[in-house]
Order: structure tokens, then sequence, then C-alpha cells
């Protein structure tokens, strides 16, 4: 028997309820997400992955189970099974935990949903398929209790259970061959919403940075602006891959999080296995997007995969190298926008550009610090090199990039390069007010706690963002040389 299985009684009139772990219990599955969670902390080992995964899923169950344990703290559960379950101790019935896990994961689901009892894999027998059928008819007997499972593994299950319940619809016909007495869970259903969701479109208005040197040059024809809207898809494609990369690897923070536990994968709303099929389907459209815009656009485009990979892999995690990674990932769309126009950008623009986002990339630290409770006042950030002292020092970096960018906006409208390119180049100074408002107001809202670690998402919601930026559109096309 394996640890952690109880006999039933032969008296109890009442047959137990047998609940699956991964994919049943919880929309998880502690396997590769413990895998994941490897693989961040130790990289190199993505390269042992191969041997480990030949010698079988047993052996493999065992290398990543402390990684599983902790992932286990914050696994995401069925509300449905949940109430399934007090539902069933309502009316006397046991409740049991059957699952391929390993037997300390398994141990310590158990524990903390107080299941009478659990049936788990050993590092002997990997408890799956007709192994888990042989260890319940052991405890309970043929038809002695319910069985609810996800997989076509569980088919073994079913088959010698009373009831069968599943929780995946696509299974229901094989169920009824195996186990008349069958019906489907009501559980939440992944929509098209949380797959669009994986792609965090709200973070595609960063993309738009690749407009700034056609704005820039003045270079408004419809060849140029097609070619700038084309750049923006491959980017979003590209950016929505580095996302989902970056929400596999982080799962265990962002389920700690008060906001980013709902996110999709951290939430169980799709499952992981997902990734790979949407990822392959970005991909598909990059590579569309590079065969019709110039070479240059596609070795901008590489470097910011390569950055960005490496952002959510080591940098994220490093003391203000996380913080310049970000700032670099800003400007890379910049320069992509004059690869895709072949122009040179002026040192004027790169110059204010680093400034404000390094000036956002600090703040949206500052947000990070603000959010999140610590058990004490110097708790650190999971996954962050920052703890909670660190927010006053970030912050006034933060008003010094700010304000170093509004000195260059400032002597570049009294340079002889915007006197070249604006008929009235001292309207720019309505310009410079329209920055030093908006960007002074997200300081403060920031100060004020106003706002939390996304600021992307506030400024779409913000709309003295949206007035300003018309505002410094009509006033933009006002100073233009026509």
């Amino acid at each position: 028997m394996s640890p952690g299985e109880n006999k039933e009684t032969a008296g109890c009139q009442v047959p137990p309820l047998v609940i699956d772990l991964d994919g049943t219990l919880s929309p998880a599955d502690s396997l590769w997400e413990g895998l994941l969670l490897l693989l961040r902390e130790r990289p190199a080992c993505l390269f042992l992955l191969p041997v480990w995964l030949w010698r079988g899923r047993l052996p493999l169950k065992y290398k990543s189970l402390p990684y599983s344990l902790e992932q286990a703290d914050f696994m995401p559960v069925r509300p449905e099974i949940l109430a399934l379950i007090g539902n069933a101790r309502g009316s006397g019935r046991r409740v049991y935990l059957a699952t391929a896990a390993p037997a300390p994961l398994a141990e310590k689901i158990s524990s903390r949903y107080a299941f009478d009892g659990f049936f788990a894999s050993t590092a002997e027998l990997n408890l799956k398929g007709e192994a888990k059928a042989a260890a319940l008819r052991r405890a309970f007997g043929e038809k002695g209790f319910d069985y609810i499972g996800d997989s076509k593994a569980d088919l073994p299950a079913w088959l010698i259970a009373r009831k069968a319940l599943s929780v995946s619809p696509s299974l229901m016909a094989s169920i009824r061959r195996v186990n008349p007495d069958c019906s489907l869970l009501p559980v939440r259903k992944t929509s098209p919403r949380d797959y669009l969701g994986c792609l965090r479109p709200h973070q595609w208005i960063k993309n738009l940075l690749i407009v700034i040197p056609l704005l820039a040059a003045h270079l408004f024809s419809w060849e140029a602006m097609l070619s700038v809207l084309a750049a923006i898809a491959g980017f979003n494609c590209c950016a929505s891959a580095g996302y989902m990369v970056n929400d596999l690897l982080d799962l265990r923070a962002d389920r700690s999080h008060p906001v980013k536990k709902r996110r999709p994968f951290a939430s169980g709303a799709v499952s992981i296995f997902a990734a790979p099929w949407i990822m392959l389907a970005l991909l598909a459209g990059v590579l569309l997007v590079c065969l019709v815009l110039p070479p240059g656009f596609a070795v901008w485009l590489v470097l910011y995969v390569c950055l960005s990979f490496a952002y959510s892999l080591y940098l994220k995690g490093l003391l203000m190298l996380d913080v310049c990674g970000l700032t670099c990932l800003y400007l890379l769309r910049v320069a992509a926008g004059g690869a895709v126009l072949d122009l040179r950008l002026s040192n004027w623009l790169l110059a204010f550009c680093l400034f404000v986002f390094l000036s956002l990339a600090l703040l949206k630290r500052v947000g990070e610090i603000k959010v999140r409770s610590y058990v004490t006042g110097g708790g650190s950030l999971p996954n962050r090199a920052y703890v909670r002292m660190d927010k006053r020092i970030l912050e006034m970096m933060s008003v010094g990039a700010y304000f170093s960018a509004a000195v260059v906006l400032m002597f570049y409208i009294d340079s002889m390069a915007a006197t070249a390119l604006y008929s009235r180049p001292d309207l720019l100074y309505v310009l410079l007010m329209i920055y030093l408002f908006w960007n002074g107001r997200m300081l403060l809202l920031a100060s004020r706690k106003e706002w939390g670690d996304d600021p992307v998402r506030f400024v779409i919601q913000d709309k003295s963002f949206w007035v300003s930026g018309l505002l410094g559109l009509v006033v933009f096309l006002g100073a233009i040389r026509l």
C-alpha cells in the first residue's frame, strides 16, 4: 500500500469519494510546473531534460520533487471540486486523494485540504493507470468507491468505480464504454478570452514606440506607415511569446501576488501544455512579418528576443540590471522602427527616450515594492533583488531620469536640428509642458499607491494620458515644417 493509504471499513455504507490531483482537484500539473521552476533556478538542466525523460517519468518526478513541493504552496484548485468535497463530508463520506504525483507532494496536498487519506507514487511505483486502479481495488474493492478524474490514464480507475465522474467533456464517450454510471462535473472551461489573456494584449501599446522614428523624421507616406504597422504586428507576436515564457517561469511568484495570480497560467485557466502551440502560431506570424520587411528589422527583433529571454531567465533577479534590461527593451523597439524606415536615429532622440524609459522602468519597480506585503519590513520581492527600504532611492532615481529627459528636450528645441525640421520649434515647449505634467502626475500617483505594479494597464485606463497624447499630437503637427 502507498504511504498514507487507508483501508476503508467494510461496514461503511456510503462509498468513499476518490479524487485525482493534477487536472482534477487542481487545473495545474505539478510535475511540469516543478520542472519549469527547476529550469528557472538551474537553466543548465535544460540539456539534461532529454536524458531524464528517456529514463522515465518516475525518476523525473523525483528530480523535480523539491520544486513541485514549492509550487504546491500556491497550487490553484477548482472551487467546484472543493464544494463537492464539502458536500461529501457533509453527507458522512470519506474523501481520498489518488495521484501519480510523489508521496511527499500528495501528503502535503492531503494535509492542506484535510483528505482522509491518499494514494501516491513511490520511488519504486508510478501510481498511474492500472497501478492506481489496482491500489484502489485493494483498498475499497470493485465498485466500492466513486472516482473523479480528467485523463485517459484514469479509465482503469473509472472501470472499477461505482460512479465515474470527469471534468473533461472530451472523454465522456470513452468513459461510458467502461462505466455507464458516469457524469460530467460542471467546472469552469477555458474560454477564448483566457487564451487572449495569455498574450497580454494590453501590453501591445508599448510597441507603438516603433512609430517614434516615423514621427521624428516626419515620414507620412502610405508605404512608410504600412511598414511600421507590419513591424508593430511582428513585435506584438514576439512580445506575447516572451510574456508567455515569463509567465511560465514566474508561476510561483505570480500565484503569491494579489493581482498576477489571476493571470491565465497562474490561475490554471489555461493549461501550460497549450503554451507551445500558441507560441508556434506567434512564431509563424513573426516569420511572415520578417519576410516582408527589411533585413535590418529582423536583426533588431532577434536582439529583442534574446534580451527578453535573458530578462525572464536571469536579469529580472539582478539588482539594477533588471531596470537596465527593461530600458533596453523599450529602446530596441525604437531602434527597430528606425530600421524599418532605413533611418539613422539622432542622438537627441536616443537620449530623450533613454531617460524616459529609465524613469518608467524604475517606477515599475517602485510599484512592485508598494503592492507587495512582507512578513518583515526588510522583506524581499520574489524573483527580485529589491527590498522595501529601496523604494525611496528608486523613486529618487526615477525623478532624476524624468527631469533629465525634460532637459534633453529643452536643449533640443533650441538646437539647429529642431530649426531644420520644424517651422515653429517654439511650439515644442508646449510638448515639454505636457510631458512634465503627465510624467510628474505618474510619479505622484505611484507615491500615493494609487496604481499597482503594472504601469501599462494603469496608463491605458488613465484618461489624462489619452487627452495629453491627443493634445501633444496636435501641437506636434502644428510645429512641423510643411
